[in-house]
């Protein structure tokens, strides 16, 4: 059996958040969802994902600053 891909997803915005998460599980992702850049950058070495999806304007630090 293989391992389900596993997304760090990061997204501010609750109601968002939550049909983003719901949908990539239903198609089959192991998912961790972050509220703001800088706790993205510590679950990144947390949970080893095989993508990262980055909100822009996030609280903390941007996006862009993330993907630095």
């Amino acid at each position: 059996m293989s391992k389900k891909p596993h997304i760090l997803f990061a997204e501010d915005e609750p109601t968002l958040a939550h049909l983003i998460v719901v949908n990539l599980k239903e198609e089959g992702y192991n998912v961790t969802h972050s509220v703001d850049g800088l706790d993205v950058l510590k679950l990144f070495y947390e949970v080893n994902p095989d993508l990262v999806l980055l909100d822009i304007m996030m609280p903390k630090t941007n996006g862009y600053k993330v993907a630095k």
